[in-house]
């Protein structure tokens, strides 16, 4: 009996030492080293990794290129001790901002292969007399002889100490973990420390302030100036709520070989008024963004409060004209107090530059009811604003109720036409030409919970009324949705490359290519997107870049640079 009383307290004993050691082991990870007080971190997850998959994504937009990319650690080969640095484990970067110091003070984080090596390689180099390294296990902090932020690090190393992890929500924490570069402001903690330190200077907010007090003093006095002071103004407030309202800004970027991914987050206080104007910001899965006509070059979608954003359009309005008469302010704002009563759901947008006068096509579609009332105050606004002057002389608006009828439904015919009180340049005339032709035309059309819009004529409402009623899927739009987030408030796709192509096709006779070199572009649909997110305590955003739309620019590149430098480019 003693003989096993005996072994269990000796198994009882050598567990009990392998869990502290495991517990000491477990303990070493970067994560661990970051103190509560730290202003940003940043941590690359694997050099030797995240280069390897940028090197795949440079090599299949130019086979061969990615090497360079490859190649890229041996040049810091300068730098002391990275030899003894595992680039294949992650590498971490912790800063202290004070607003009192000139400088930051930063203490680097890395797994050492060995780390006596690593300590004799700094002692030998020209910044010796400087830096100190901290080891625990493989784990190396380096920075400042006598920083005080080494000595945060140390501490928090050793068990001391609030993480800085505490005050950053999982999401984030998330987000951060799975990238190949991450970055993490400590907005909170950043914006109480800038705000003390300048407190002399009336804190953070009279910095951002003096950004809204210099925009009113440039401009004349008039009606629409007030209106642009006011919309700057409010965004300057905003942007300062914003800030004192944060607690932590998050950032990511992963590589692949297809697409290159930025994604960051925003995290804000509970019950503050960001947090409340997020709680009004529904997010929907927007689907109707499937259902819109191919081809295109430009989409949008929104979801959210979209009577704030109809009050700001309406604003702008008032700002971009120079000269209303106060009927006509008026007018705007009833026509803003009546559209508060109405119910939106989403709204979409979708542009394209065709390749001839008029170029500049796009349409506009609101989930809305009731269409009737959005239909009489639109009608209204306009017949109020039937003439209008401008800074370049005047612009006429009429309407001609039920112009034309699509697919069995009427729509409405709104003409804009701008007379200008002298002739312009020869660059703006025909600028002006290549976009909107001899005037603007739009169609609307009013369906039971839709209201229409187009501006490119009888055929492009057709096609929007098709795509509707029968939509076919585009490849590239659904591929670009399915990377972005399920439930978003906005979603944006771009495709630069076609933009561009046509933007040259407009231009053929100021450019040194024949049209039959541009016609013979290799240009396959592709998007960047954009997509932002709202949660009740955060805001999401995410960039992609896919390998397809760089390969595109890359081929407009290299016609134009066989063009002006000749051979292949």
């Amino acid at each position: 009996m003693r003989h096993v009383l005996a072994t269990f307290r000796t198994s009882l004993l050598l567990w009990t030492i392998g869990w502290i050691a495991a517990s000491q082991t477990q303990a070493a990870q970067p994560a661990d080293a970051v103190p509560e007080s730290a202003s940003i971190v940043v941590r690359w997850a694997s050099p030797q990794g995240s280069l390897e998959k940028l090197a795949d994504f440079v090599d299949a937009v130019q086979p061969g290129y990615g090497e360079f990319v490859r190649n890229g650690l041996t040049e810091l080969d300068v730098v002391p001790g990275l030899k003894s640095i595992d680039l294949a484990q992650e590498v971490w970067a912790i800063c202290f901002l004070d607003p009192k110091s000139d400088e930051p003070k930063v203490v680097f984080v890395a797994t050492a292969t060995d780390v006596d090596e690593f300590k004799d390689a700094l002692a030998s180099s020209n910044e010796s007399d400087r830096l100190v390294v901290h080891a625990w296990g493989k784990l190396v902090a380096f920075s400042d002889e006598g920083s005080e932020a080494m000595e945060l690090v140390r501490k928090r190393l050793d068990g001391e100490g609030k993480s800085f992890w505490t005050t950053i929500d999982a999401p984030s924490k998330v987000l951060f973990d799975a990238a190949d570069v991450s970055v993490v402001l400590n907005v909170k903690q950043l914006s109480e420390a800038f705000t003390e330190g300048w407190k002399d200077e009336g804190g953070i907010g009279a910095f951002l302030e003096q950004f809204s007090d210099a925009l009113p003093m440039s401009l004349p006095d008039s009606d629409g100036s007030k209106a642009l002071s006011e919309i700057y103004e409010s965004f300057s407030k905003s942007t300062l709520q914003l800030v004192q309202d944060s607690k932590s800004w998050t950032l990511g970027v992963t590589f692949t070989a297809t697409a290159i991914r930025y994604e960051d987050r925003l995290q804000v206080n509970a019950g503050t008024e960001t947090a409340k104007f997020l709680a009004r910001q529904p997010s929907g899965d927007l689907s109707l963004l499937g259902k819109l006509p191919r081809n295109k070059q430009a989409y949008l979608g929104m979801k959210g409060d979209m009577w704030g954003l109809t009050e700001w359009w309406m604003n702008t309005m008032k700002a971009m004209m120079s000269e209303l008469t106060e009927d006509q302010v008026a007018a705007v704002n009833a026509a803003a107090k009546e559209m508060a009563g109405q119910k939106y759901e989403e709204m979409f947008v979708y542009l394209e530059l065709a390749d001839k006068a008029p170029a500049l096509r796009y349409s506009l579609i609101s989930v809305e009811t009731p269409t009737r009332r959005s239909r009489e105050i639109s009608n209204k606004l306009m017949k109020a604003m039937s003439e209008v002057r401008t800074s370049t002389g005047t612009r006429k608006q009429t309407v001609e109720l039920d112009a034309v009828k699509i697919g069995g439904l009427p729509a409405d015919r709104w003409v804009v036409t701008d007379v200008r009180d002298k002739a312009p340049g020869e660059n703006e005339v025909n600028f002006n030409t290549l976009l909107n032709g001899d005037n603007e035309q739009h169609l609307v059309m009013y369906q039971p919970n839709r209201v229409l819009q187009v501006k490119g004529g009888i055929p492009e409402m057709l096609s929007l009324v098709t795509a509707l009623d029968s939509p076919r899927k585009d490849s590239a739009i659904t591929e670009s949705r399915q990377r972005l987030a399920e439930k978003a408030n906005v979603i944006l796709l771009v495709d630069v490359a076609r933009l561009i192509v046509n933007t040259i096709k407009l231009n053929a006779d100021s450019v040194p290519i024949g049209m039959d070199a541009i016609n013979s572009l290799k240009v396959e649909s592709s998007f960047l997107s954009f997509a932002i997110a709202c949660e009740p305590t955060a805001v999401r955003m995410q960039f992609e870049v896919p390998v397809q739309q760089v390969q595109n620019i890359k081929e407009i590149v290299m016609l134009f640079g066989g063009a002006f430098f000749g051979g292949d480019f």
